[in-house]
């Protein structure tokens, strides 16, 4: 057995959708420090809130509820939620940090309530008895390494492991799930999708919860996992291919990634105006201060990673006329147009006794 401490930094805002969207039910935006004008995403326990409401508050809930004006009752749940996590921070499931984007129209909400302000959060989970922390499951990792990996391989050699999970190689690598700290970690802002042929930006009705990454911060969270290699796995299984260790995989990451950060970058950001490849620049400039560096890598992943970063070549190119290759998504923050999914990896071998 082999195995790797993976230091894992995000270079561009990572998104991991769950498959909710969030309502403001089940969160609100308040300024939890007055002086200083500090508003947060606080998601709370919406039915834990219900529970709490006092018998006036309920009848008042239910007479809004009947009356089926989903406007006015959004406008109640926000006033009740204020009050109760100021008093009852147990309901608080999480805290993000907001854009200037975001607190613009939620300032703006009592004068248009038909907005609908749906957030799409990041996964999360409790740890270790404190409220929903941020992470990049190990499946997503190693998804995005496989991508690269196999991306060198003969189409015969894919043809004899497809459907055949037992000539799987990838049954021997294994990677934990990075875990972040929840504070400070998460952002929530809007996206836009950029036409490159019109070289529009148009917004989307959607928010985003990301983890931030160094484009954002000078201090980007930071996450560890391990990842293993069985090697005596290997020998006793017929695999189709022998897997790589880890430096030959970074290579492949590297060449793999750059390779295509290289293509978008012709396809989408050499002709765009200013305000478009001032983003791209900020994470070229990032993952090009990397290229050069022993064991460590990039890799790409999540939402919004764009679809010629999937496994297969054949499909994922940008000229495949199978896709709509006109837009891509940017998740936007002050004046810059960031892609997604961008991760910088450091890794060092765990030696065993």
């Amino acid at each position: 057995m082999k195995q790797y401490l993976l230091h894992i930094t995000p270079i561009s805002p990572i998104h991991i959708g769950t498959g909710e969207e969030l309502l403001p039910f089940s969160y609100i935006i308040k300024d939890i420090n007055p002086k200083h004008k500090d508003y947060r995403f606080i998601r709370f326990n919406d039915t834990k809130l219900i529970q709490l409401l006092n018998e006036e508050e309920k009848e008042k809930f239910l007479q809004i509820a009947q009356k089926d004006d989903l406007s006015k009752l959004r406008l109640f749940f926000i006033e009740i939620a204020n009050n109760a996590v100021a008093k009852n921070q147990s309901i608080i499931l999480s805290l993000s940090e907001i854009t200037d984007d975001m607190l613009y129209l939620w300032n703006d909400l009592e004068e248009h309530p038909q907005n609908s302000f749906i957030v799409r959060p990041t996964i999360a989970t409790p740890r270790a008895g404190k409220a929903l922390v941020p992470y990049i499951p190990g499946s997503s990792l190693k998804g995005a390494i496989r991508t690269a990996v196999m991306d060198v391989l003969d189409d015969s050699i894919r043809k004899e492991q497809k459907g055949v999970p037992q000539k799987d190689p990838f049954r021997t690598l294994v990677i934990t799930d990075a875990y972040f700290d929840g504070k400070g970690t998460r952002l929530v802002g809007s996206a836009v999708l950029y036409n490159r042929k019109t070289k529009k930006i148009a917004n989307l009705e959607m928010f985003y919860e990301v983890i931030k990454g160094q484009a954002i911060t000078e201090h980007p969270p930071e996450a560890t996992c391990v990842l293993s290699i069985n090697t005596e796995l290997q020998k006793l299984v017929g695999l189709a291919w022998e897997m790589p260790d880890l430096p030959e995989i970074a290579r492949r990451c590297k060449e793999f990634y750059l390779n295509l950060l290289d293509e978008e970058y012709k396809t989408y950001y050499e002709s765009a105006d200013d305000t478009v490849y001032s983003g791209f620049k900020v994470i070229d400039d990032q993952i090009g201060a990397i290229e050069k560096k022993e064991n460590e890598f990039v890799i790409r992943l999540g939402m919004h990673s764009q679809f010629e970063y999937m496994t297969f070549n054949s499909l994922r190119r940008c000229e495949n006329p199978k896709y709509d290759n006109s837009s891509r998504t940017l998740f936007k923050y002050k004046n810059l147009y960031l892609p997604m999914g961008w991760v910088h990896i450091q890794f060092e071998h765990i030696k065993t006794s």
